[in-house]
């Protein structure tokens, strides 16, 4: 049989079988067959001798397509094992025997692939290259090469990786590394290694870490609020200074929930209510003065809820708001109710005391209003301007006031207000 003939079948197995998995054990025994006597024609015919490197080629065009074929190459070499291990790290565990190389490139590919390393060949450099692509192989770092200059790449790499070092080998150096790079880190930090200057620089990074601080001060905690204004729920009683009050309704107004009302001001109330209006419900009773409660209820009129006895002006700000705040006002003013039907006619039904002239500006603002309109009030002036905006208002109008100019108006407004026509 021809060399180049077996070449040319050795080839188009490979096209043939690219990733089609369902026949490769058929492919695979093909190809080792073809390659036995390839190889038996390279020993007994001298004339056609094909030089290793072509057969090395042949291989790595083999892995190259689908390196579970290397679990079937008998003379491995390093550059067919490299060429399998490109296209898939774990075919390590098919080369017999691997090297040092071969490894450092598993690991360099993929960090985390140094779990199976086996623990004698790991080395230094190893382990390093393994935490440069992957922090998170450091938990299979072995413990001769967890030094310092191990931990500092590991956690410069990944911060979480201070979980896996032991207090007694935890620095000032390490911490900081670890929180720069994951503020998250800091739950993991010992305490002995909880100073001043890492406490500052975890909350910087990360304003929730307040809570693990378990030696707050003002400084401290002034810098985790301005990172985070929810971290202020974790600032101790003794770190509640004015200043740190001020500062949490500043980032976040919700914060006057944590303020004692002995430690709430004018000032503070007022920074909360412009930060969030919704945090006017926590204003102690002595902090809501005039100037706080119309702040509150111009930033959010739901606020007038809060308010014991609100102002006329108040409440004109409210309506303004909502004018479904009607009904929960006391005291309906002739000019809160005229400012309530010009913002929507229909208000007309939560007013107590209705006049002429509010019915009037009710309908004529929205038609529908017609229905609400208490019957001492209703006249043909009222009836007509409800029609003229809405045949179908005719519905609402007692026979007594629907007159001709009246039943005519609705029906060429709406065709169907005929039916409304009093017979």
């Amino acid at each position: 049989m021809d060399i180049s003939y077996l070449k040319k079948q050795i080839r188009d197995y490979i096209r043939d079988n690219s990733l089609k998995y369902c026949e490769i054990p058929y492919k695979i025994y093909k190809i080792k067959e073809k390659i036995i006597e390839l190889q038996k024609m390279f020993i007994l015919n001298t004339h056609q001798v094909i030089i290793q490197n072509e057969f090395n080629g042949l291989y790595i065009n083999i892995v190259s397509n689908n390196c579970q074929m290397l679990q079937y190459i008998q003379d491995q070499t390093p550059e067919i094992c490299l060429a399998a291990l490109k296209h898939y790290v774990c075919a390590i565990s098919w080369i017999k025997e691997p090297n040092q190389e071969m490894f450092l490139f598993m690991v360099g590919s993929t960090g985390l692939s140094l779990e199976y390393v086996p623990e004698k060949n790991r080395t230094l450099e190893i382990c390093l290259v393994a935490i440069q692509n992957d922090g998170s192989a450091f938990q299979f770092v072995n413990t001769q090469f967890k030094t310092p200059e191990v931990y500092l790449a590991a956690v410069r790499k990944d911060g979480f990786n201070l979980k896996y070092i032991r207090d007694e080998h935890q620095t000032i150096e390490i911490c900081l590394a670890a929180i720069r790079n994951n503020g998250k880190s800091f739950q993991f930090v010992n305490t002995q290694c909880k100073t001043p200057e890492v406490c500052l620089a975890a909350v910087q990074k990360n304003g929730m870490n307040l809570r693990y601080v378990d030696r707050q001060t003002p400084e401290i905690c002034l810098a985790a609020i301005q990172n985070s204004g929810l971290a202020f729920q974790y600032v101790n009683t003794q770190c509640r200074t004015p200043e740190v009050c001020l500062a949490a309704v500043q980032e976040d107004g919700m914060n006057l929930c944590y303020i004692q009302d002995d430690h709430q001001t004018i000032e503070i109330c007022l920074t909360a209510i412009r930060n969030n209006g919704k945090s006017f419900q926590f204003v102690n009773t002595q902090c809501k003065t005039p100037e706080v409660c119309l702040a509150a209820v111009q930033k959010d009129w739901k606020n007038i809820w809060y308010v014991e006895n609100p102002t006329q002006e108040l409440c004109m700000i409210a309506v303004q708001g909502s004018w479904k705040i009607l009904p929960s006002i006391k005291h309906q003013t002739p000019e809160l109710c005229l400012l309530a039907v010009n913002i929507n006619g229909e208000s007309l039904k939560f007013i107590r005391e209705q006049t002429q002239e509010i019915c009037l500006a009710a309908v004529q603002n929205n038609p529908i209003a017609i229905q609400y309109v208490f019957d001492r009030y209703k006249s043909v002036e009222l009836c007509l301007a409800a029609v003229i905006n809405n045949g179908d208002m005719l519905e609402y109008i007692p026979e007594k006031y629907q007159t001709q100019e009246i039943c005519t108006t609705a029906v060429q407004n709406s065709p169907n207000a005929t039916r409304f026509v009093a017979s």
